[in-house]
């Protein structure tokens, strides 16, 4: 890991109109429990993280600020992800297809990273992060992939597990069924939804509160935004469906690829300080096969292609 990023990101939220809102010792003992939730339930990541700290010359607190930035900021309303999961059958390929926009502040360009992790125990595993973050949006060599929306959180459960922790627990995993137990199991910091897919074809969307969660399979595919799926009417959502429903059978990489950077879907770059779609991430499964690509498809310069 290039440990001047991480120094760097936590300058980075700083300038982002006092990211952080509050002082050093207030930002200290917020994240206090979050880290303690970390270590009771995966102490081999306590360590890295803390390992991490160490590398970037920071303290272990800020690393695991990082990690928890998400629930440090829960009540922000910033435009943040497109998403979707295409079950085996459905998709050109034999087993799943995941699928994302990862929008967020453009002053993140260059400052992200994919990085390839081989743990002691467990799969190896692919993950694009922001430096200091020890999981997001990826997928392992078992063929088990995550993708994750954040949903508004009106209490954060400051004693529950934060979201990117949990992404890493599910590559941890051998199958999406296990992955789903990892994360509806754990104390969770705060409301998402998780897409998780397996090279055998299974998807689910897993939709999560600090106290309650539900799991939705059995769809030719599914997909999320910030908007809870469950209850709840989103217009990039319909948009992005009528997208996807529009495009021949079986779904291809290509034609996912087209309707993530549609306009109404992906969030267009910005010369000012804004929100955009600041990679598009997508999956085969089965292919062990990791495409990212710099901005959304429609705009990209730049891909990258990672096999595992």
């Amino acid at each position: 890991r290039d440990s001047s990023t991480s120094r760097g990101l936590g300058d980075v939220y700083k300038r982002q109109d006092q990211w952080w809102g509050m002082e050093p010792q207030e930002l200290q003992d917020a994240v206090r429990d979050h880290a303690r939730a970390v270590l009771e339930l995966a102490p081999h990541l306590g360590a890295e993280m803390e390992g991490i700290a160490r590398g970037a010359g920071l303290e272990a607190w800020q690393v695991y600020a990082l990690n928890a930035r998400t629930e440090l900021r829960a009540n922000t309303d910033a435009l943040e992800c497109t998403s979707v999961g295409v079950r085996g059958g459905q998709a050109a390929a034999s087993g799943a297809l995941l699928a994302q926009n990862w929008d967020w502040w453009n002053a993140l360009r260059g400052w992200t990273r994919c990085v390839r992790l081989e743990p002691e125990a467990g799969p190896a595993m692919i993950t694009l992060i922001e430096p200091g973050m020890v999981g997001k949006i990826g997928m392992n060599a078992l063929g088990v992939g995550v993708c994750l929306n954040f949903l508004s959180t009106p209490r954060v459960n400051l004693e529950g597990v934060p979201v990117h922790v949990l992404c890493r627990l599910a590559l941890e995993s051998s199958t999406a069924a296990q992955a789903i137990q990892r994360i509806t199991q754990a104390r969770r910091a705060a409301c998402a939804t998780y897409l998780i897919g397996d090279a055998g074809g299974e998807v689910a969307a897993v939709e999560v509160t600090p106290s309650a969660h539900t799991v939705s399979r059995d769809v030719p595919f599914v997909a999320a935004t910030n908007t809870p799926i469950t209850g709840a009417r989103c217009m990039r959502r319909a948009i992005f469906e009528r997208r996807l429903d529009m495009s021949s059978s079986p779904l291809t990489p290509d034609t996912i690829l087209a309707a993530l950077g549609h306009l109404g879907v992906s969030a267009p770059p910005s010369d000012a300080l804004a929100v955009e779609t600041v990679h598009t991430v997508l999956m085969d499964l089965a292919a062990r096969t990791f495409l990212v690509t710099d901005g959304s498809r429609a705009v990209a310069h730049e891909e990258l292609r990672v096999t595992l």
